[in-house]
């Protein structure tokens, strides 16, 4: 092999070289890129579940406080407090529920469930008096309720950095809507 034949070769060896290495190169970055930009999507999907399930944590917190009254029956301390701030833990029931993508099909279904009690409730009473006689009456119900909405949520938290099941989940779902029913009979106020 002459001088020139030996240069050509390591020359196009050497071009060849920096061009494969330049390809894959680009195919790895490109991968990469994708790679951050998915693990980017999954920490804000996960950040948006852990407020609303923030947001519910302190729900289900306020509705753990329950009390025997003179008559013997127990209720939760909500109803007591007056009608006021039994419609502040409703309204922080429907921020949960206007956040419920966020949380498992079953948690969002418990939510649900508690919720429409809270709000026959709320038809029942036209006062603070009536409404701790309404949690009388609804207390192994919510009680029952509030003991299902914690286990699904204990259930939960313990899967919720594990976002590809939860959004193929939920992509999956078939949340049908179903009406509200009064169960009182009373108009609101």
């Amino acid at each position: 092999m002459t001088t020139i034949e030996i240069l050509t070769l390591i020359i196009s060896s050497s071009l060849a070289s920096a061009i494969v290495t330049t390809i894959l190169g680009g195919i790895i970055s490109n991968w990469l890129k994708r790679i951050d930009y998915a693990d980017e999507y999954y920490k804000q999907v996960l950040q948006r579940r852990i407020e609303t399930y923030e947001l519910l944590e302190a729900e289900i917190g306020i509705l753990k406080q329950s009390c025997l009254d003179d008559d013997g029956k127990t209720y939760h301390l909500i109803f007591a407090y007056g009608r006021d701030n039994f419609f502040s833990l409703q309204k922080g029931l429907m921020a949960v529920m206007a956040k419920s993508l966020w949380l498992s099909n079953e948690l969002q279904d418990a939510v649900v469930s508690i919720n429409r009690e809270f709000l026959d409730a709320s038809f029942m009473a036209n006062d603070d008096e009536e409404l701790v006689v309404v949690g009388k009456d609804k207390y192994q119900k919510i009680a029952s309720l509030r003991h299902q909405l914690e286990q699904i949520f204990s259930y939960d938290i313990s899967m919720l950095h594990q976002i590809k099941p939860f959004l193929k989940k939920k992509s999956k779902a078939k949340n049908e809507f179903s009406l509200f029913h009064i169960h009182s009979g009373k108009a609101p106020n």
